[in-house]
């Protein structure tokens, strides 16, 4: 993203806004994890009840495809165009 502005250019926005929400999601993912693996410690978590680690890895399969998505936005898309 060298010479890459969020002020200069509508793309350049775009780039920052998807790369920063990936970002805030990974975030909350390992926050995420990192939650269940604490209740998982303390015997909160077993097979019995395994909602946690579903939630958990469900946000992480969104955040994936998520990704991959901005992927395409940001480095697909204009190669596609002619322009990368």
């Amino acid at each position: 993203m060298s010479g890459l502005s969020a002020k200069s250019h509508a793309y350049g926005a775009l780039v920052y806004t998807i790369v920063g929400f990936q970002f805030v999601h990974v975030l909350v993912g390992i926050l995420m994890a990192g939650f269940v693996l604490l209740r998982s410690y303390r015997g909160h978590v077993s097979a019995r009840r395994p909602g946690e680690p579903a939630v958990a890895a469900l946000f992480w399969h969104y955040t994936v495809l998520q990704w991959v998505a901005g992927f395409g936005v940001v480095y697909l898309f204009p190669l596609a165009l002619g322009g990368g």
